[in-house]
C-alpha cells in the first residue's frame, strides 16, 4: 500500500511540475529582446474572451483601457491563439508603420486567413508586399482615382442614393458596402462578373469578429467562409479564361497577370481581398461620419452651403463631377 501511495505522490508531483513548467513557458514566451509587461492569459485561449467582451460603438475597448491602466501604453497578451503586443501610443504606432518590412513584419492571426486567404496582400511582406501595394495604388491612389475612377464613383453613388431616396430610410453601412463592391468588382475582374460576386463579397464581413461565445458569431463565420468559397470559384473561372485567351482588360487582374512576381494563388487572393478588406472599414467610417453630421446641424448646414456653391459655379448643375478640384 505504501508503494502505491509513494508512486501516486511521485506521479502527481511530476504532473504538477510539467503543468507548472508549461504554464511558465506560456506566460513567458521566448523573445530575442525584452518583452513589455502584460499577461498571456490562459494557455491556448489566452485573453481572447476578455478581448471580445461587449462594448459601446464609440468606446475604447475595455480590454485595452484596463490593461493600459495596469501596464502602460505598451503591453503583451495572447489573442486568438497569437502572441501579441498591443501599442496605444500614437508615436509608437506611427514608427511601427514607418518601419514596416524593416523592423516589423505585418501578420494576421490564422483565423483571418481562413477568410482572406494565405497569399493575400495583407499577409505578404518584403518585396512582394511592396510590389503588390504599388500595383494596387496605381488603381486606388489619388492619381488613379483622378484618371480612372472618380467619374464612375460619382455616377454610381448618385444612382444608388437616388434609388434609396424613395425608401424614407435605409441602412447607410449596407448601402456603402454595396457601392464599394459594385464599383471595385468591374475594376478588379471586369463587369461581366459583378452580379455573381456582389452577394458573395457581402457575406465576407467581420460580423463574426465580435464574440466567440455567441452562436450568431459562428453562423457569421460560416457565412463568410461560404461566401469566400463561392467568390473564389468565380474568380478562378475568370482567371483561367483570361490566362488561356491572353486577352488584356483595363482591370486589376490583367495588370497582375502581366507580372511574374506573383503565383496564380496569390493573384486570386489579391483580387478577392481588395473589396472584402475595404468595404467594412470604409462603410463603418462613412456610417460614423453620417452619424456625427446628423448630430451637428451646423456642420450639415455648412456642407450644404459648400455643395450649393459648387453647383452654382457649374455651367450645368446636373452634370457629374467636372474637375478634380471639385
Amino acid at each position: 500500500m505504501s508503494f502505491i501511495w509513494n508512486v501516486s505522490i511521485c506521479v502527481t508531483a511530476l504532473v504538477v511540475i510539467v503543468i507548472t513548467k508549461w504554464w511558465y513557458r506560456w506566460s513567458n514566451p521566448k523573445c530575442n529582446g525584452k518583452l513589455p509587461p502584460g499577461s498571456m492569459g490562459f494557455p491556448i485561449i489566452g485573453e481572447t474572451l476578455d478581448f471580445f467582451k461587449p462594448h459601446g460603438l464609440l468606446e475604447i475597448l475595455p480590454f485595452v483601457k484596463n490593461r493600459k491602466l495596469r501596464y502602460g501604453s505598451l503591453f503583451r497578451t495572447n489573442i486568438l491563439g497569437t502572441n501579441t503586443v498591443v501599442a496605444t501610443d500614437p508615436d509608437v504606432i506611427y514608427e511601427t508603420f514607418r518601419q514596416e518590412n524593416k523592423s516589423f513584419v505585418f501578420s494576421l492571426p490564422d483565423i483571418f486567413l481562413k477568410i482572406f486567404g494565405k497569399d493575400n496582400l495583407l499577409s505578404e511582406h518584403g518585396d512582394a508586399h511592396k510590389h503588390a501595394k504599388q500595383i494596387t495604388l496605381n488603381f486606388l491612389s489619388s492619381e488613379g482615382l483622378k484618371h480612372n475612377m472618380i467619374g464612375d464613383m460619382d455616377r454610381v453613388t448618385r444612382e444608388e442614393l437616388r434609388s434609396k431616396a424613395s425608401l424614407g430610410s435605409f441602412d447607410v453601412k449596407e448601402a456603402v458596402t454595396s457601392l464599394i463592391i459594385t464599383h471595385l468588382t468591374p475594376n478588379n475582374l471586369g463587369s461581366e462578373t459583378q452580379a455573381n460576386l456582389i452577394e458573395s463579397f457581402k457575406a465576407c464581413n467581420l460580423d463574426w469578429f465580435e464574440s466567440l461565445t455567441s452562436l450568431s458569431t459562428w453562423r457569421s463565420f460560416y457565412k463568410a467562409f461560404s461566401g469566400r468559397k463561392a467568390a473564389m470559384k468565380v474568380i478562378n473561372d475568370v482567371f483561367v479564361s483570361r490566362r488561356e485567351s491572353g486577352e488584356y482588360h483595363e482591370d486589376f487582374l490583367s495588370t497582375m497577370l502581366k507580372d511574374d512576381l506573383f503565383n496564380d494563388k496569390a493573384i486570386m487572393d489579391h483580387i478577392f481581398v481588395l473589396p472584402v478588406a475595404g468595404k467594412d472599414a470604409i462603410s463603418t467610417v462613412v456610417s460614423l461620419a453620417v452619424n456625427f453630421i446628423t448630430k451637428n446641424p451646423n456642420i450639415l448646414s455648412e456642407l450644404k452651403r459648400e455643395h450649393k456653391a459648387i453647383l452654382q459655379n457649374r455651367d450645368d448643375e446636373k452634370s457629374g463631377i467636372t474637375s478634380w478640384e471639385e
